[in-house]
């Protein structure tokens, strides 16, 4: 999440006073730099429709901005592609400053940052199971070193072909079904 200034300055309590544009953030601040007591303005979100054509819209139940709250904006207008921006009034005469949280990458990028992390599940996934498969394949190996040096002791070598044959089976069936994780 990153933070952006989308207003600095002292209102003019005659008239609204609008901030930059807030579109994409997911949520508002207000800081009072210049004094520590709390303070609230009138606040509402602006949506522009078209170019000549604007609506306003309660970002609370009390129409109002404060210095002690951070604001999650509706799901509704952070998904929207209307511009839209802070619309306040005050006659406090204070600088006061808003800031909105943006998240850092956009949500239009959202479908090709899920599809990026279950291709990583999926490579996990097949590492995972070729790692499972080297764990088998070692003891068959093991196993068949073992009995390999039957014939020292009873001949007992008949025991490997077996072991190898099974092992070598398990082993491409593994690999066909990690490379079935991986395809996109």
């Amino acid at each position: 999440m990153t933070v952006k200034r989308v207003y600095n300055g002292t209102p003019n309590g005659a008239s609204i006073t609008n901030t930059e544009s807030i579109k994409g953030a997911i949520a508002l601040y207000m800081i009072a730099p210049d004094i520590s007591d709390e303070i609230e303005i009138d606040f509402y979100l602006q949506l522009e429709i078209s170019a000549t054509d604007n609506r306003l819209v309660r970002l609370n139940e009390n129409f109002t901005l404060d210095t002690v709250v951070i604001y999650p904006i509706p799901l509704e207008f952070q998904f929207t592609d209307l511009n839209i921006y802070g619309a306040f009034t005050s006659s406090l005469g204070q600088n006061v400053e808003i800031w909105a949280i943006v998240p850092e990458n956009s949500l239009a990028d959202l479908p090709d940052q899920i599809e990026e992390t279950l291709k990583l599940q999926r490579a996990d996934l097949a590492i995972e199971v070729a790692q499972a498969v080297n764990a088998i394949q070692q003891s068959i190996t093991l196993g068949a070193i073992g009995a390999s040096l039957a014939p020292l002791t009873l001949g007992g070598s008949a025991l490997t072909l077996p072991a190898l044959a099974g092992a070598t089976a398990g082993l491409t069936t593994a690999i066909s079904t990690a490379q079935l994780l991986l395809l996109p």
